[in-house]
């Protein structure tokens, strides 16, 4: 593969990333609808959770995670090749 070839790989690897992340803040958009239409209570009525839907979206939600880091992946491997920057991948510690 020469540099070129790479360079391609790389800017459609970026590209695809961006579709993922864009699907992933829909999914965390509507988890969060999901989530605040169900806190607290309303005129004296407790609201159930629909947690088969919760569950669906988190499904889908870690689906999307496994598509971006190995789309972030294949984006490193091409960087390389191209002498592009690669991605981090950082996880950030939950609120406490």
């Amino acid at each position: 593969m020469t540099d070129y070839d790479a360079l391609g790989k790389y800017t459609e690897g970026r590209d695809l990333l961006a579709n993922h992340m864009e699907e992933r803040d829909k999914a965390l958009r509507e988890l969060e609808s999901l989530i605040s239409n169900y806190m607290g209570s309303h005129s004296g009525l407790i609201i159930r959770l629909d947690i088969a839907k919760a569950q669906d979206i988190i499904s889908k939600l870690a689906d999307i995670e496994v598509k971006i880091h190995s789309t972030i992946t294949a984006i490193n491997t091409n960087a390389d090749k191209c002498g592009k920057p690669q991605m981090i991948i950082r996880d950030i510690p939950p609120k406490r």
